[in-house]
């Protein structure tokens, strides 16, 4: 691109000068141009003709950079006398080759912006910045910042870039990538969209580059990531135009970074590792004089005294001389043009000044502006657009109505207006301003004019995006900028109705979320412009439904929004805009049947990804979450960072404090939720401040510390919030009155010291009672309580060895919960009497809490379960893939919190307490009515009746408790698997007793035996009434189920590790999946082996879970440990290959359409935690999540009707009833 625009800046010289006739022949030679193209030029019978014909092959981006420095090498080759045909103008060309091919891709990549038109030499300040770099590349060297410090108009930005430029540098010191993040001098706003997200989104773009097969959640520590990706990686940031110090935080990743602010204390918190390079506006008039030239195409000599004076007022801004000369440019060096800028800048006051500021640049923007002619319509558009961002080429071919759009991006580059950079691709280009400009222009145009050419821009871009049936579709535009801001540039319009349609409608929200790899942002839209919205009830029920849902979209392919929309309340908008499309438009969509409102409860949970977290607590209504944990090098492990974020659940917004210099170990709310206390290994706790500002959104303010002597443990506020109560390592608990406008220094009120000599186990745990006059502490076994007034002793109680992790006081402080690794006992203080609660030998006890009336007990397993504890009995919450390390209610009791090192999660308890929840094996008959089967308990079977299915929204649960017939004799061991039979039998039951009960209505009709271990499962033959049984040591058989014998026994495989067994629809092929990755055929008739399928290379050796013949038997498909399936052709070249789109976890079962249908629609499905549906080609079709799918740590009992019209699905104890959409 750099020759390119300098092909374009040169366009007079060349246009006046060559003859493409006399170069043609060495441009085909060394296929610069094709033989179609040098017949095409040549063709044309005049010089401008064949000039302009080669001049728009050179500039249209279809030429690579070897190419187009080939033709840089025709303009001075010799010819046949001898003669070099374009020295000269080979000459104006060659600065733009100075980087080689890779150095320049580099830079292309990360962003970094082209050479600004006329680069005044400054070699010592760029050799300066280029030596500071080298230093900075040095692992050894602490120092990771170099601040380029200075005024507006000092070159600061051109500084930067233009020390980049160099070959020698970029291989040898930063070979990994240079990324250039521009910030466009916007402090960071809570209310803006350029707040933490959208820095996210910044770094989200650099991870792309350094790593393309990063699959991105947006709850994601892109902070935590960016860093451990950088850990191995020779690469430089440069941070543009920085003004905010939290960016400062963001990016403290511990690579170099080069930044260029106006505010000399941005890194004052980090100014120990930090250089500083000054940059004034002190340039001398002979510098500015030969700047000046430049742009008028002369030698600085050749100026009228005139420009002289010019100079002298520019007050040493390169700035100020830059618009001028570009302002020059049109007219070239005209005495009297000259005059009036030195009038111009004696009516603007600059004349004498030493020092230029803002506003006078502003005057002199404005002034260059009114002399841009036929260019000033093109900038005026330009500085609609959002400030910080790039605007592609595509997108400036819809704001201007022409393909032209490069010429006319170059002209305002050639005037110091524009900055173009290039795109990884060469093809098209990316334009932006100085927000210094698009300040000065928005106040030289007014509110309103700017309002028209939003309203102008936003016509069009409606316009291109609207498809046939008069819909919007988002898709048809230029991505990135148009699918970030169109809601941006529709508030700018005032087109609030238009922004309501959009912002109502499920396909725009899915199209903008997948465009924006991010569903956060849009959560924002809706808290930024819900005084926009006249329907703010419907806005508020789409923001509750992507705060829940929008982050699936993202994580499952061939998910739609219309498919997770369709779960929502019937009453719901959102599910009746979603029932509509799905009625009119093509498209597999279910109907949840059996959804009623605890259902919707229960799932009315949030959850956020994390990493790393040590410890986590919320405030008294749960609407803020507190998380504490850290980063630590994976490779060297000597560097290290705490920190504490606060979540925000009404707004989304995820904020970070990095405070502590050593691991945080616990955190706490005050009572009322102002304040949030934190305990560190640091020695210290600190206190912050929570605020509020005007648009909800939350700051943290940090006050003084508390100081112990060693290592902090645990913290917490008395209920009063008069008091902060803190433990360290050694033994001390420390108490201090919370006075926020206290001393300077706090010092403590009293100190109860629980002094041990134990370095495995050191001090757990420090509480103080509701009524505040006892405080209780726990060491070891051990756990003391002491009277808070006189310091002294009352009670202790010893576990003989069994370690206390927490305690916590009864609501009337009679009575201590205390937690144990495998038990929960009460501790009548008063008779100091101990009672065993819950006890679970099998797994051990995290954490625990007490609801706010002592009605419910919560405890979080080392498992990841979370177990609920009432006089009832107990419920099991779908489980965390980890430890969990705290739990803890709400004060009105509705909401349960839990957290895991890389999750936390807020549940509705009410719904947890009254939904029901079913477990075991799922076996359903469709006929006039829909009979369920599951075990009710180890050894019986229970059968729920009655479910019409004109009538499947309702009963579900109910029916449970009503409608069961147990059926007997009961099995001698726990049932494995229920299968419904289609011939002349009812069911049949799978046992660990090694025997299968085949039942004849409700009565035992025959049992089958013969195995010596547990069966795995059966399939019923279709034509006939034999069963094929598998079991555990690998022993397959088929039996005759009238008469209980056995046929054949199956031979041929060698593990004995059977996992799934299927017969094909024909009743003429047999199959069986293994551990060892096998997958086996038989034939049915005989029994003997057909065929051994081995997995491909790439999943060779995995276990292959389950499989299942297709309709005609042509083929069996096969569900793999890694989520893959797999497809085996039985006719043919008999191949195994892998399918394209694969679950996240291992495939548990296949099922096929028992229907021959149309191609385009499913064939079969595979599921794990979720369902996927596939066409006969193996493609994908629709991919059905279900509202507990992230949570499920169990895999899903699945039944589907023959045309896969209906699915009933047991995941994580819940039952779902689905019937297909017509």
């Amino acid at each position: 691109m750099d020759i390119i625009v300098k092909l374009k800046q040169e366009w007079k010289a060349f246009s006046d000068d060559l003859d493409p006739k006399y170069i043609l022949s060495s441009l085909r030679n060394s296929n610069v141009i094709s033989s179609e193209e040098y017949e095409r030029i040549k063709s044309k019978g005049r010089k401008p003709e064949r000039f302009k014909e080669l001049f728009s092959l050179l500039t249209d981006g279809s030429k690579t950079s070897n190419q187009l420095k080939l033709f840089v090498d025709a303009l001075e080759e010799k010819d046949e006398e001898g003669c070099l045909p374009y020295p000269w103008l080979a000459e104006k060309l060659k600065p733009a080759f100075k980087l080689d091919d890779d150095v320049h891709r580099i830079l292309v990549r990360g962003n970094v912006r082209l050479p600004v038109n006329h680069l005044l030499p400054r070699e010592k300040e760029v050799q300066k910045i280029r030596d500071k770099l080298i230093e900075l590349s040095d692992q050894e060297n602490p120092s990771k910042w170099i601040v380029l410090h200075g005024p507006i108009g000092s070159g600061k930005s051109s500084l930067a870039a233009e020390s980049l430029r160099m070959n020698y540098l970029i291989k040898n010191y930063f070979p990994d990538g240079v990324y250039w993040v521009n910030f466009g001098g916007n402090k960071m706003n809570y209310a803006d969209r350029l707040e933490i997200n959208s820095y996210d989104k910044k770094i989200v773009n650099i991870l792309k580059l350094l790593n393309d097969s990063y699959k991105f959640s947006p709850d994601d520590d892109f902070n935590y990531l960016l860093r451990k990706e950088i850990l191995s990686k020779k690469v430089l940031f440069i941070l543009d135009e920085v003004c905010d110090k939290r960016i400062i935080d963001i990016f403290n990743i511990g690579s170099p970074i080069l930044v260029t602010t106006t505010l000399k204390n941005i890194l004052d918190h980090v100014s120990c590792y930090s250089e500083f390079i000054e940059c004034s506006n002190d340039a001398e008039n002979s510098d500015i004089k030969l700047l000046l030239s430049k742009y008028v195409d002369c030698k600085a000599e050749e100026l009228p005294d005139v420009a002289q004076e010019v100079c002298s007022k520019c007050g040493g801004s390169l700035l100020v001389a830059s618009l001028i000369g570009g302002s020059m440019s049109s007219v070239g060096n005209d005495e009297e043009t000259w005059k009036y800028w030195n009038k111009k800048l004696d009516e603007n006051g600059l004349a004498g000044l030493e020092e230029i500021e803002e506003k006078d640049v502003l005057n002199v923007i404005i002034n260059c502006i009114e002399h841009i002619d036929m260019w000033k319509e093109y900038y005026f558009d330009l500085v609609i657009f959002k400030k910080g961002y790039d605007v592609p080429s595509e997108v400036l071919k819809i704001m201007w109505d022409t393909s032209a759009v490069f010429q006319i991006a170059v002209e305002l580059y050639k005037r110091s207006f524009a900055v173009i950079k290039e795109s990884e691709s060469g093809s098209e280009f990316f334009c932006c301003s100085h927000d210094l400009y698009v300040d000065a222009v928005s106040h030289f145009l007014g509110k309103e004019k700017i309002k028209e050419r939003h309203k102008k821009f936003v016509g069009k871009v409606l316009d291109h995006g609207r498809s046939f049936d008069g819909t919007f579709d988002l898709t048809k535009l230029p991505k990135n900028y148009i699918s970030s801001f169109i809601d941006y540039h529709l508030y700018e319009a005032g087109e609030f109705e238009e922004l309501e349609k959009l912002y109502l409608d499920l396909n725009f929200i899915e199209q903008k979320i997948r465009l924006m790899g991010d569903y956060r942002s849009i959560l924002v839209d809706y808290q930024c412009y819900k005084n926009c919205f006249k329907n703010k009830e419907g806005a508020e029920s789409f923001k509750l439904f992507l705060q829940k849902k929008g982050k699936y979209i993202l994580s499952e392919e061939k998910c739609d929004i219309i498919h997770l929309a369709l779960f929502e309340p019937n009453d719901s908008i959102v599910y009746k805009k979603a029932k509509e499309y799905a009625n009119k438009n093509r498209g597999i969509y279910y109907e949840w049947c059996n959804k009623m409102e605890s259902i919707h409860k229960f799932f009315d949970y949030k959850i956020l990804s994390c990493s790393s977290v040590k410890f986590g607590a919320i405030n008294g209504d749960a609407s803020l979450v507190a998380f504490v944990g850290d980063f630590k090098s994976e490779e060297s492990g000597s560097e290290y960072a705490s920190w504490v974020k606060l979540w925000d659940l009404p707004t989304a917004n995820v904020i970070k404090e990095n405070s502590h210099a050593d691991v945080i170990n616990y955190c706490a709310f005050s009572s009322k939720g102002d304040y949030l206390a934190t305990a560190s290994a640091d020695t210290t706790v600190k206190i912050f401040k929570i605020q509020k500002s005007f648009d909800d959104s939350v700051h943290v303010k940090l006050l003084l510390p508390f100081k112990h002597a060693s290592d902090v443990i645990c913290c917490s506020f008395s209920n009063d919030d008069r008091y902060v109560i803190s433990s360290d390592i050694i033994g001390n608990t420390l108490v201090w009155k919370f006075d926020v406008l206290g001393e300077r220094e706090h010092i403590p009120m009293r100190c109860f010291s629980h002094p041990h000599d134990l370095k495995k186990e050191p001090f757990r745990f420090s509480s103080l009672s509701n009524d505040g006059k006892t405080i209780g502490t726990a060491v070891y076994d051990t756990i003391k309580l002491w009277d808070f007034k006189t310091r002294k002793e009352k009670k202790r109680f010893c576990c003989n060895n069994r370690i206390i992790k927490k305690f916590i006081f009864s609501n009337d402080d009679s009575h201590i919960l205390l937690v144990q690794d495998y038990a929960i006992l009460l501790w009548d203080i008063e008779n100091d009497n101990m009672l065993t609660i819950f006890s679970d030998d099998s797994c051990a006890i995290s954490s625990c809490c007490l609801s706010t009336t002592g009605k419910y007990i919560a405890c979080g397993m080392e498992s990841g379960c979370i177990i609920i504890i009432t006089k009832e009995g107990q419920k099991i919450l779908p489980k965390h893939d980890n430890e969990i390390l705290n739990v803890m209610f709400s004060k009105d009791e509705t909401k349960l919190f839990s957290i895991s090192p890389n999750c936390c999660i807020i549940h509705n308890v009410n719904a947890v307490e009254t939904i029901p929840l079913i477990s075991g094996n799922l076996s359903v008959v469709m006929d006039e009515e829909l009979t369920i089967a599951s075990s009710k308990s180890s050894y019986s079977v229970a059968m729920f009746q009655n479910f019409h299915l004109d009538e499947l929204s309702v009963k579900v649960f109910n029916i449970i408790e009503k409608n069961t017939v147990e059926l007997f004799p009961k099995h001698c061991g726990k049932i494995t698997y229920i299968l419904p039979s289609k011939n002349n039998h009812s069911l049949f039951t799978c046992s660990v007793d090694a025997t299968v009960n085949v039942w004849q209505g409700e009565q035992l009709h025959v049992t089958l035996s013969g195995h010596k271990l547990p069966i795995v499962m059966c399939v019923e033959f279709k034509t006939c009434n034999q069963l094929l049984m598998c079991c555990e040591d690998g022993l397959l058989k088929v039996c005759n189920t009238d008469l209980g014998n056995c046929i054949y026994n199956l031979e041929g495989h060698c593990d004995k590790n059977i996992t799934h067994c299927d017969i094909s629809c024909d009743d003429e092929y047999l199959a069986a999946t293994f551990t060892n990755g096998n997958i086996v055929v038989w034939k049915a008739e005989s029994g003997n082996l057909y065929k051994i399928f081995f997995l491909p290379p790439k999943v060779r050796n995995l276990t292959v879970r389950c499989c299942q013949f297709s309709p005609l038997a042509e083929m069996l498909l096969a569900g793999l440990d890694n989520g893959n399936v797999v497809l085996c052709r039985l006719l043919g070249d008999q191949t195994c290959d892998i399918l394209n789109s694969k679950h996240e976890s291992a495939v548990q079962t296949i099922r096929r359409i028992n229907k021959d249908d149309t191609f385009e629609k499913p064939l079969f499905l595979s599921a794990s935690k979720c369902i996927k549906l596939w066409n006969s080609y193996g493609h994908l079709v629709q991919t059905i999540l279900f509202p507990n799918s992230t949570m499920a740590d169990e895999p899903p009992e699945i039944w589907s009707s023959d045309n896969f019209d209906v699915f009933v699905v047991i995941l994580n104890s819940i039952l779902y009833i689905l019937k297909r959409i017509d």
